[in-house]
């Protein structure tokens, strides 16, 4: 009887344990992953989700839109399913259908529930540029839900944006209005300088200082405000 008769059943047997252990691990590794599953599925479903809509009007003769041409009008926006602490943008583009230049404002109404206004906050990055006559342009909404949102699961509010005239804020040295100090408002200055109320050359935009004197208190004023922009 040769040696090797006696070695190859005891590493056959030791083979077969090896591979008893590595189906054992292997379950146990794979209920492990399971059981993972199973609790990030239920944290999930555990978790507050928000979801729902917001109507939106336009008033003041602008027009609300998804495209940049203007074709498909945005009546409501769907802001979809929300966690608390997330944020959400929504694009949209505002055409001046007016004849005349506006600024626009925002705000909200008809919270439902009430209690959602605590929690979410909309805002938009329009600065109050004026939009001209026809002009189009994007407006980004973002509505911010908090980390402390509790008792909601969905919610509706009305989203007013509205158009107004657009006013020029001059400051001191605007003397053409655009809102804007610097070389014309300097070339009016001159123009009348050194002029009174009744010579043929006054101008009533140069006397920043209203002495019914053009000279150089109103030079200072403009030097003043020199490249200055009105808010």
């Amino acid at each position: 009887m040769h040696y090797y008769t006696f070695i190859v059943p005891a590493v056959a047997n030791r083979l077969a344990q090896v591979r008893l252990g590595f189906k054992k691990s292997k379950l146990v590794s794979f209920s492990l992953v399971i059981c993972l599953v199973v609790i990030e599925l239920m944290l999930l479903l555990n978790a507050t989700t928000i979801q729902r809509v917001g109507a939106v009007e336009a008033t003041g003769g602008i027009g609300v839109y998804w495209d940049s041409n203007c074709t498909k009008a945005v009546l409501s926006i769907d802001w979809e399913t929300l966690k608390p602490g997330s944020v959400k943008n929504v694009s949209v583009y505002i055409r001046n259908e007016a004849n005349e230049t506006v600024a626009l404002s925002m705000k909200t109404e008809n919270w439902d529930p009430s209690s959602a206004y605590t929690y979410l906050t909309l805002s938009w990055n329009y600065m109050g540029q004026p939009i001209g006559i026809g002009e189009v342009t994007k407006v980004t909404l973002t509505l911010f839900i908090s980390k402390q949102v509790s008792g909601i699961t969905n919610f509706r509010f009305d989203i007013i944006i509205e158009a107004q005239t657009y006013v020029i804020k001059t400051i001191p040295g605007d003397a053409d209005g655009d809102g804007y100090v610097y070389i014309k408002d300097l070339a009016i200055l001159g123009k009348a300088w050194r002029t009174k109320i009744g010579d043929p050359n006054y101008d009533a935009r140069a006397d920043f200082n209203g002495d019914g004197v053009i000279g150089l208190l109103d030079l200072a004023i403009l030097g003043k405000n020199w490249r200055k922009r009105s808010p």
